[in-house]
């Protein structure tokens, strides 16, 4: 671990993964719940 870099906090990064995993999971159930025809 480098001290002098300033890393992202994991905070972060598990907030970033939580939001791509809800985009996920939100996509898929808006087209299950709605197909589109296109």
């Amino acid at each position: 671990m480098e001290s002098s870099h300033k890393s992202t906090p994991w905070w972060e990064n598990y907030w970033q993964a939580f939001v791509i995993a809800f985009g996920l999971i939100f996509l898929t159930l808006l087209v299950s719940f709605h197909p589109v025809t296109w």
